[in-house]
C-alpha cells in the first residue's frame, strides 16, 4: 500500500503529528511512500531524507491558484501511484482528483463533524459554546468537511485547555486509519463508511482504537498532557 501525506507551507500540523509518532515508533515513517507540498520546508525535507520518503515539492509561484495546486497534485499522485492519501492541507481538493482518487483521500478536521466546518474550527467551537471538541478523520468530497467520517475524537470542552489537547490526537487517528487501510477493513457504501469489525461503542474514539502503536501513543500524550 503506497501513502501520500499532502501539506501546505509552513506543515507545522504534519510535521506535529510524524514527530509524536517517531517519538513512539520511527519505524512506522516506512509506512509513508510520499510527501507532497505547496513550498518546501527545512523540517519537511529533513524528515523526508531521514526517513527516505520521496518529497514532491510542487514549488507553484505566488499567485498560483487552488486548481494549479490539485494539477501538481494529480500528477504526483498518478506518477507515483498512489494508493491512498492523507491530508494536512488549506487547500480544496477538487473534481479531477475526487474523480480519480474517490474515496482514497481522507482529511483530518479539527471539530466532531458536522459541527463547526470551514477554518478556524476549534475557535468555531469555543465561541459557540461547544460541549464537545474533537478531530474528524473524513474521507472528502465536493463539500466542504462533508465527507463521510471514518473516526472522531472527542474531547469534552470542560477539559479544554490549549489547541495542542485536541491536535495532538492527529498523530493517533492517523496511525490508527493507516492501519485500518492496511487491513482493507474500511468499507464505504452509499450510507456511509464504516470500519468491519470495530467497537462503535461511545468512547474518546469513535469507533475505539484498536492499533497497538495508536493506544500507545494517546496513551503517551496523555501523560504528557497531564
Amino acid at each position: 500500500m503506497r501513502i501520500c501525506l499532502i501539506a501546505n507551507y509552513p506543515a507545522n500540523s504534519l510535521v506535529i503529528a510524524l514527530e509524536n509518532i517517531i517519538t513512539i515508533d520511527s519505524g512506522f515513517m516506512k509506512k509513508i511512500t510520499l510527501i507532497f507540498i505547496d513550498r518546501e520546508t527545512e523540517t519537511v525535507t529533513a524528515i523526508s531524507k531521514k526517513y527516505n520518503i520521496k518529497l514532491i515539492v510542487a514549488n507553484l509561484n505566488i499567485k498560483h491558484t487552488n486548481r494549479d495546486f490539485c494539477i501538481s497534485l494529480l500528477d504526483a499522485l498518478k506518477n507515483e501511484m498512489i494508493d491512498y492519501c492523507l491530508m494536512f492541507t488549506k487547500y480544496i481538493i477538487k473534481s479531477e482528483v475526487l474523480k480519480e482518487f474517490k474515496n482514497k483521500i481522507i482529511n483530518f478536521h479539527p471539530s466532531v463533524l458536522p459541527a463547526c466546518k470551514g477554518l478556524n474550527a476549534i475557535d468555531q467551537s469555543i465561541k459557540q459554546h461547544s460541549l464537545l471538541l474533537g478531530i474528524t478523520a473524513h474521507f472528502i468530497d465536493e463539500s466542504i468537511d462533508g465527507g463521510y467520517p471514518i473516526i472522531q475524537y472527542i474531547l469534552p470542552s470542560q477539559f479544554f485547555r490549549e489547541y495542542k489537547d485536541v491536535l495532538n490526537k492527529t498523530a493517533v487517528l492517523m496511525v490508527q486509519i493507516i492501519e485500518w487501510l492496511s487491513q482493507n477493513r474500511i468499507m464505504v457504501t452509499e450510507n456511509g463508511s464504516v470500519v468491519n469489525q470495530a467497537d462503535y461503542r461511545v468512547s474518546s474514539f469513535i469507533p475505539k482504537l484498536d492499533a497497538k502503536l495508536a493506544i500507545e501513543l494517546h496513551n503517551r500524550l496523555k501523560i504528557c498532557e497531564e
